[in-house]
């Protein structure tokens, strides 16, 4: 397997666990969509900020 594969590889797993952790966080937390919604919206945000700096 290339570097590049490799790469793609991880990028691939580490967004398939950041939607498992997103859906934890709604299992958890939320009794409706709405609040589904702010959940995820919440962490896009987050991540966001994260990129700027």
């Amino acid at each position: 397997m290339s570097i590049e594969e490799q790469v793609n590889e991880a990028i691939k797993r580490a967004k398939i666990e950041e939607l498992e952790n997103i859906k934890e966080k709604i299992d958890i937390e939320c009794d409706s969509v709405d609040s589904a919604l702010d959940v995820i919206l919440d962490r896009i945000s987050e991540l966001k900020g994260e990129n700027k700096e």
